[in-house]
């Protein structure tokens, strides 16, 4: 995401992580814009970072092309820059375009077929990907673990 954020001009200030360094956490209230990605804790944060210091924050996430999309999208109106909305709009059509490309193989050598898509973490029962096929994670039952896995299947009516 970096990469992306650079071109337009938006620069990160802090990530509050695990990993977060003391420097980049002091310099959190000078952020024009927060976005809360993958963490409900660091919604009280984000809160106080609001109420203290009038920094608007939305809830985003860079998990597959839909949900990144708009997560680009909701930084501009936030920032209140008609130009970077611009740019936004050209870099999301060029970036969607390349990856869909890429994809391309990738659809035609899944179609017809049955996969499990592990992504890791608090996202290993979403299946970002298949939205772009009309695919539908069935999520196993938790309690027969792994016998029940089930996998992705064109949604029915596709």
């Amino acid at each position: 995401m970096l990469p992306l954020l650079d071109e337009l001009g938006i620069r990160l200030l802090c990530t509050l992580s695990g990993d977060a360094r003391y420097r980049e956490v002091q310099s959190m209230q000078r952020a024009e814009v927060n976005i809360m990605v993958c963490s409900k804790a660091m919604l009280s944060v984000a809160r106080k970072l609001e109420s203290q210091f009038g920094t608007p924050w939305f809830e985003g996430s860079f998990y597959g092309i839909t949900d990144t999309t708009q997560a680009l999208r909701d930084f501009a109106p936030l920032i209140g820059d008609p130009d970077l909305t611009a740019r936004t709009e050209a870099l999301i059509a060029r970036e969607e375009a390349r990856i869909r490309a890429q994809l391309e193989s990738w659809k035609q050598r899944l179609t017809g077929r049955r996969v499990l898509l592990n992504t890791g973490g608090v996202k290993s029962w979403w299946c970002p990907p298949c939205r772009i096929w009309g695919w539908w994670w069935s999520p196993p039952d938790r309690a027969n673990w792994p016998n029940s896995v089930r996998n992705v299947e064109p949604r029915p009516g596709r």
